[in-house]
């Protein structure tokens, strides 16, 4: 794969000056992670067909552009984290496995109990790793013309270390680019509440927005009691909670978490 990468990777740099958008505007366009994102504009994984398409229309991509970079031996892999968000599962099994094989086991009833609180934490943490990547079943009806652009982050950078037990406020810049007027709509919280992770309320209103304005949004949070990283993402719905844009890539919060 060593005979596309660089010139992926240049093709986007020359994108990104030439539209003058952040590399954060262009991975929202083509609605992935970052990791994923930059692990196929590095060669270091094929994109599938979905992302391919979305990324011909970002970085204006000629036929024989998409034909050279996108044209791969081996079938199209599938474009999510699937080995990262199996790996907790098979660390548990691994785990099962090794304490099965054991002679002798002491306390048997304590070895049941071991393996399923082993399991349960895997199952949890991987339904926790699914959820920012996977989106709610219910979603609107289309809107033909209807769209959304993100424009930048106003407050609280990506990467900002904040204290622990402190509260905080996130705004983004999203700009109305299709043809609908946006009324009622709100901003979604899509990662689960917990005590670990950053607090915030579960959706926030978006004021009326018209076609080619911006509006700019924000979600008041919290800090967790504990150092870490803390990642939200957020999505438009209707005030029922129904997605707008299910296949555009979420906005989102990362803060480290330090005492």
């Amino acid at each position: 794969m060593s005979g596309y990468k660089n010139n992926l990777k240049e093709k986007v740099d020359l994108v990104l000056v030439q539209r003058k958008i952040s590399q954060k505007e262009l991975i929202f366009e083509c609605s992935c992670s970052r990791s994923h994102f930059n692990k196929v504009v590095n060669g270091e994984r094929k994109a599938g067909t979905a992302l391919q398409k979305r990324m011909v229309k970002a970085l204006c991509l000629t036929d024989n552009e998409t034909t050279f970079f996108f044209n791969y031996d081996d079938p199209v892999l599938c474009e999510t984290d699937r080995e990262e968000s199996n790996t907790y599962l098979n660390i548990a099994f691994k785990n099962i496995q090794d304490r099965l094989e054991r002679p002798k086991r002491k306390n048997a009833v304590l070895s049941i109990a071991v393996i399923f609180s082993l399991l349960f934490v895997a199952l949890l943490y991987k339904g926790t790793f699914n959820s920012e990547v996977h989106q709610p079943a219910k979603t609107n009806n289309m809107l033909k013309n209807d769209w959304s652009t993100f424009v930048k982050d106003i407050s609280i950078p990506d990467g900002t270390t904040l204290k622990v037990n402190s509260h905080h406020v996130k705004t983004w810049r999203l700009k109305n680019s299709g043809k609908h007027v946006w009324r009622g709509r709100h901003l979604k919280r899509l990662t689960p509440h917990s005590n670990l992770l950053c607090s915030s309320a579960s959706m926030v209103p978006i004021g009326e927005t018209s076609p080619g304005d911006v509006v700019d949004i924000s979600i008041k949070f919290k800090t967790p009691h504990i150092p870490g990283s803390c990642r939200l993402d957020f999505k438009m719905t209707d005030k029922l909670g129904q997605l707008y844009f299910p296949n555009l890539h979420s906005v989102y919060l990362l803060v480290n978490v330090a005492m």
